[in-house]
């Protein structure tokens, strides 16, 4: 599932997993998942813009929470997936008011209904669904959105550091939350707002004398105990990249593409039309991609030279390293080659 992009690929998964899921023991489930992430992974599928593995990720967490309460009802807590139903039903709520308004204003009763499209169709069910989990989750303890320990604290913390009464004992209360291990996640992470917090800390009230006074004071807090500012970074990261979206396109590939009826032993009946597909795949990855690699914005020219009035091709297969060897000479200035050259 984490490494396509292509959605029938995706939703097969899903359902796989689904299936699983549905028809697997208590006993055997906990074995199976004892190492697997299945809470986090399910959180980010409901949270996330296909409705269609949004509304497979709520059956899976129904199935699962109904087979293991004791494990999953307090990991969906954690991990945000009950902050993901929750926001459901709000939404649904608002939905059903803003939809009695609209029709006690209506002036015909002749007004035709206006169809409802696919994407609406699949919100409405996973909006369903949620409502079913949510009673799961009441039935099971869970009520209201929930806060755990560990997010209280490093609210706690953040709110420490807008007030700034001490800069050191702050980031040193900061520092502590981030020294236990594998404790915080990453919705707790990013629900706590940290990362504002500290973007506005490190700012200064945009008073340069101040944003350089609380950078020295952090790397003074960081050097005696670096651990935990470590721990921060390396979450930093794992926040970014669990909400970073690309936009990404596919483009199927036409399955004679180039080769004729089949590379792989002619045409025929029965597996050809098999065999033909996979020739067409293996063909695109011979055609080298055409890219407009741009400096990113902010970057001064005296750092990196400007190569976007130029098309590459790069081969689909080439490794970062590759692409790395053939572009820093074409970008590189002449005043940061310093003693690279002999």
């Amino acid at each position: 599932h984490s490494v396509t992009v292509r959605s029938h690929v995706r939703h097969t998964c899903l359902e796989t997993c689904a299936k699983l899921v549905a028809g697997t023991t208590s006993a055997t489930l906990e074995q199976l998942l004892r190492d697997v992430p299945v809470s986090s992974f399910l959180a980010g599928v409901a949270s996330g813009r296909d409705k269609a593995s949004a509304l497979c990720a709520l059956f899976m967490a129904e199935d699962l929470l109904g087979k293991l309460p004791e494990i999953f009802r307090s990991t969906f807590v954690k991990e945000g997936l009950v902050h993901v139903v929750m926001q459901l039903c709000g939404e649904e709520q608002e939905q059903q008011k803003s939809k009695t308004a609209s029709d006690a204003a209506a002036a015909s009763p002749q007004t035709p209904h206006t169809p409802q499209t696919p994407s609406s169709a699949s919100l409405e069910r996973m909006r369903e669904q949620a409502f079913v989990l949510r009673r799961v989750l009441d039935s099971a303890g869970v009520t209201g959105a929930g806060e755990t320990e560990e997010l209280a604290a490093l609210r706690g913390v953040c709110e420490q550091l807008k007030a700034v009464s001490n800069e050191g004992t702050s980031l040193a209360a900061l520092q502590k939350v981030f020294e236990q291990p594998n404790t915080l996640s990453n919705f707790e992470f990013l629900a706590s707002g940290v990362v504002a917090t500290l973007n506005a800390y490190f700012a200064g009230d945009s008073d340069p004398t101040v944003a350089r006074r609380r950078l020295a004071t952090m790397v003074a807090t960081a050097a005696s105990r670096p651990d935990g500012f470590v721990a921060l970074l390396r979450k930093l990261q794992s926040g970014l990249e669990s909400v970073e979206r690309h936009v990404v396109s596919v483009a199927h590939v036409p399955a004679s593409l180039g080769m004729g009826r089949s590379r792989f032993g002619g045409g025929g009946s029965g597996g050809s039309g098999s065999m033909t597909s996979r020739a067409g795949a293996l063909e695109a990855l011979t055609q080298p991609l055409k890219l407009r690699l741009s400096r990113a914005p902010g970057v001064s020219s005296s750092v990196l030279g400007d190569y976007s009035s130029n098309v590459v091709l790069i081969e689909p297969l080439a490794t970062l390293a590759a692409v790395e060897e053939f572009l820093l000479p074409r970008v590189r200035v002449a005043s940061s080659r310093g003693g690279d050259e002999p």
